[in-house]
């Protein structure tokens, strides 16, 4: 059995990798507050992304994508009106994004 929040942190430190080698800072990590959890919170030319990572490792659950749903994404919108409110950067231009992670292990490939 899969631990699943080690699979998870492990998912998101290959997505901060990757977003810090495609030229984005990275600004938190694990952000918490009152409405929840932001994953990564990273900038690039001057535009703030609130980034949620999901990490699966086969596909029999569906893409990692569908597991963010209008409920989640809700939650994910709140916590960054908060963190741009208590940060003072409420008018600036922000996006959210997916980062999906997954893992295949194929057995008897050749």
């Amino acid at each position: 059995m899969v631990d699943r929040k080690l699979l998870g942190a492990g998912g998101e430190h290959l997505a901060v990798q990757i977003l810090y080698s495609r030229g984005f800072s990275i600004l938190e990590k694990n952000y918490h507050c009152r409405f929840g959890e932001i994953d990564v919170i990273c900038s690039r030319a001057g535009v703030i992304y609130f980034v949620e990572v999901k990490t699966r490792m086969d596909s029999r659950l569906g893409l990692p994508r569908e597991a963010v749903n209008r409920e989640k994404q809700a939650r994910i919108r709140r916590c960054a009106q908060w963190y741009l409110s208590h940060t003072g950067q409420r008018e600036t231009n922000c996006q959210f994004m997916v980062v999906e992670v997954t893992v295949d292990i194929i057995e008897d490939a050749f």
